[in-house]
């Protein structure tokens, strides 16, 4: 009979696996520990009406029509694919707002629901953190250009505009070597410009970019790089 190669999920599951080892003060021999495994906190999935719903009162995500529209055209092509989050402790969604207010602005009976069992603590701790951790990733450019090509031809329209973004490289590439500065001015509205201070604001709380890493001493620079980093223009 030939051998089965060993897989990647089974060379996975034997990484997660890996146990510590210690050396005891007396004796001298090695015994084994098994590390903790990560805990899985989500405790089931359901459908229910979006407005049964409770909004956290500590959301500090605010939603722009420009977003609104681009995710409500993004459903109304695919549907929905992530459930919202709801923490069954305190019974507030943790994350899913927006698709939360769109299904009751569009009379959706039902919207997907992935049930969660967190302290107060933790919840906080994951509604601070879940879209600055999304916003930390970079870019590979040629994946996505040929994960923008599979997308087919689409029309016209906020989905379109979202796609055509996500296509540009926006800025030009820092010089090699030392890192340089550059000097860049914006026009925004009154309005605009409550939203662009109260996220440059999050991001300096949640440590955007050490001056050491960046090259960059001004704080707003930083944290601004740090928003735009979901979007891959970083």
């Amino acid at each position: 009979m030939p051998k089965l190669a060993a897989s990647g999920a089974i060379q996975t599951h034997r990484e997660s696996a890996k146990i510590a080892r210690y050396r005891p003060h007396v004796g001298g021999s090695w015994l084994t520990l098994k590390k903790e495994g990560w805990r899985n906190r989500i405790t089931g999935h359901g459908e229910v009406s979006p407005e049964s719903l409770l909004a956290n009162p500590l959301n500090w995500r605010t939603h722009p029509k420009q977003q609104r529209d681009a995710l409500e055209a993004a459903i109304d092509r695919v549907g929905f694919v992530q459930g919202v989050i709801v923490n069954t402790t305190t019974g507030h969604v943790v994350d899913g707002h927006l698709r939360v207010d769109l299904a009751m602005q569009r009379d959706e009976p039902l919207i997907a629901v992935d049930y969660v069992a967190l302290s107060p603590e933790d919840e906080a701790i994951v509604l601070a953190t879940l879209d600055p951790l999304s916003a930390l990733a970079g870019r590979d450019q040629a994946v996505l250009d040929d994960l923008l090509a599979m997308t087919g031809d689409i029309e016209d329209g906020p989905l379109a505009q979202l796609l055509g973004f996500a296509a540009e490289v926006g800025f030009p590439e820092m010089p090699t070597g030392e890192r340089g500065i550059r000097q860049m001015t914006f026009t925004v509205t009154e309005d605009q410009q409550a939203i662009i201070e109260g996220a440059l604001s999050v991001a300096k709380s949640a440590g955007a970019h050490d001056p050491s890493e960046t090259g960059n001493e001004n704080s707003n620079g930083n944290a601004l790089a740090f928003v735009c980093a979901g979007y891959g223009a970083a």
